[in-house]
């Protein structure tokens, strides 16, 4: 997939931006499509592990920006504001007739977890490849999944991410703390598996 190109300024910064896309600056417009195009796609991929939907849900989220423009107060910060119109845009995909009666659904209530949980070296191997850090990824419940991309893949702090999914703090906390639990599990339950597989073989 071939990510958008511009050939603008690229020194402002994303607020400054947007605020001037506010103002009808298109190439301001360009310039954050070119920024963010390939980082929403990726994050959207991560999180159904389709490509088409995960372009279709790109789009989406870059034409509600551009109609949602006069929604943005600045100097609010950019990049959280954006990937939550992108889980948005997730959210109404998967909330159609069809998936409300498939999808499962983390219904995990807020309980208190301490910071301290919030380390994920110790339960994730680093050193895992992409495609079994996906694998791994793919096994999670969707709002297991995602509160690990947002934390640990795209870097946003723990209010940013309660802000994006819409969940109170101390469920963000809990969701990461069992989705670490499940994938520190993963691993273990995959060998057992295999040594089963091999035994009967």
């Amino acid at each position: 997939m071939r990510s958008p190109t511009y050939e603008g300024p690229q020194l402002e910064s994303d607020e400054e931006l947007m605020r001037c896309w506010q103002r009808g600056r298109v190439e301001a417009l360009e310039a954050l499509v070119v920024r963010y195009h390939t980082p929403i796609y990726h994050y959207l991929f991560r999180l159904t592990c389709q490509h088409a939907l995960a372009e279709d849900l790109t789009q989406d989220s870059f034409e509600r920006l551009v109609t949602a423009r006069a929604l943005y107060d600045y100097p609010r910060p950019f990049r959280p504001w954006l990937y939550t119109i992108a889980t948005n845009a997730m959210r109404r995909h998967f909330e159609t007739a069809y998936y409300r009666h498939t999808l499962l659904v983390d219904r995990v209530e807020s309980c208190g977890v301490a910071e301290a949980c919030d380390t994920p070296h110790h339960a994730l191997d680093l050193s895992l490849k992409r495609q079994e850090l996906l694998d791994l990824l793919s096994a999670l419940t969707p709002a297991h999944r995602q509160v690990i991309v947002l934390r640990y893949v795209e870097g946003f702090a723990l209010a940013e991410i309660a802000a994006i999914v819409q969940a109170p703090l101390g469920t963000v906390k809990t969701r990461i703390v069992r989705a670490l639990d499940r994938l520190r599990a993963l691993p273990s339950e995959r060998d057992e598996r295999e040594e089963a597989a091999h035994a009967t073989a």
